[in-house]
């Protein structure tokens, strides 16, 4: 009687700065939850040397996890990391598909994965600016980069227009490569959210009183100190009001010391990163961005999703609107008295129902099932089933 082999599952490596919570992390776990691993496994290449928030949950759904070495400082010093990840690629192969997330970076990425012979590579843009072309030697080492991505990749996606945009060139979309993806979310985390009380009680807050909520990572682009201007506009107004950020980032301090200096202490609730985002974007009355830049704001979407109103700058991409008027934007050069205005229009309106949000969820684009459907596609030739 002669042995059965098992088929061993074909392995994709994802290359990600960090695994934290985020709108990119966020995507990829989406995904990664609810494909069929027995045929098709994710493992992740970080900058990290450290643990992060999803390392647990990696190794428990059978993902390797593996640390390069980086220089943040001198992005364009990358000969001890590309060698790493050649070692990487060498010992652990094979890997069917490389799919880089690292925005320039991936032109290094490509061409490393070219070399080793991996046949799918895939640059997905998921932001518009990065600071990484503030003097010449960046933008330099962007240009070379960018040649690199059109060299090396095999697809070319981005979670919006804009983001594809700024990394592939204004007519990136009539290359043949080229995609959008959508981040799309698991409709069932938000068709149930019925407590909206839960926030409240966990924190001890009064029953009444406005509830704002912010989610993201601290540092530059998210804008915190504008937010903490608004809420301090809002709480003058409204003394009853709170406000909850969720998120780490290097920052956080920074923007703590903000919060106390204006005596904001008991009104403003830092709870760190968090799991249950769908619940707690169901429990607030306003969710505010004013970021100075998106590629796309994914958390928009998970905030009309969960029926909550969403005031954002107006340097988010159009394509986050779903169009059920859960969303308006400002421009950060206006006073925050028009910002609150328009939160106070938002506030004051009737939510559409869950049906209604649905609807538009998916004409748009954002059902987690097309996402990984149109992926798996781009993955393999057969379609990979979910569970």
């Amino acid at each position: 009687m002669g042995l059965h082999l098992l088929k061993s599952p074909q392995r994709i490596l994802h290359v990600i700065h960090r695994m934290r919570p985020g709108g990119i992390q966020t995507l990829v776990m989406n995904i990664y939850r609810q494909i069929n691993r027995a045929e098709l496994q994710f493992d992740f290449a970080v900058r990290s040397t450290s643990s992060e928030f999803y390392d647990d949950e990696i190794t428990m759904l059978g993902g390797r996890i593996f640390h390069h070495p980086w220089s943040g400082a001198r992005p364009w010093d990358i000969s001890i990391y590309t060698h790493a990840l050649e070692k990487t690629i060498d010992r652990y192969a094979p890997f069917n598909v490389i799919h880089s997330h690292t925005g320039l970076f991936s032109g290094h990425t490509l061409s490393t994965a070219k070399k080793a012979g991996i046949p799918i590579r895939i640059a997905h843009s998921h932001s518009v600016s990065t600071g990484a072309e503030s003097n010449l030697m960046r933008f330099l080492w962007g240009k070379l980069n960018r040649r690199a991505i059109q060299k090396n990749a095999t697809h070319l996606l981005a979670c919006s227009k804009t983001a594809g945009t700024w990394l592939y060139g204004e007519n990136w979309l009539s290359d043949p490569r080229a995609k959008i993806l959508r981040n799309g979310i698991n409709l069932f985390d938000y068709n149930s959210l019925d407590d909206k009380s839960f926030l409240r009680k966990k924190l001890h807050l009064p029953p009444k009183g406005l509830l704002i909520g912010h989610i993201g990572r601290f540092d530059h682009v998210k804008n915190h100190k504008f937010l903490i201007e608004f809420f301090l506009k809002t709480f003058k107004s409204y003394p009853s009001s709170h406000l909850v950020l969720v998120g780490e980032g290097p920052l956080r301090s920074e923007i703590e010391h903000m919060v106390n200096a204006n005596n904001l202490t008991n009104h403003v609730h830092f709870l760190g990163p968090r799991s249950d985002i769908p619940q707690i974007l169901g429990a607030i009355d306003l969710f505010v961005l004013p970021s100075h830049s998106e590629g796309l704001g994914i958390v928009l979407i998970e905030a009309q999703a969960a029926g909550t109103p969403c005031l954002a700058s107006d340097t988010v991409p159009d394509e986050v609107n779903l169009n059920i008027g859960l969303i308006q934007f400002e421009n950060l050069q206006n006073s925050i008295d028009q910002w609150m205005e328009k939160a106070t229009t938002l506030i004051n309106q009737t939510c559409p129902t869950w049906l209604t949000r649905e609807k538009a969820l998916k004409e748009n684009g954002y059902d987690l099932n097309s996402s990984i459907d149109q992926l798996l596609t781009i993955y393999s030739n057969q379609l990979v089933q979910r569970h």
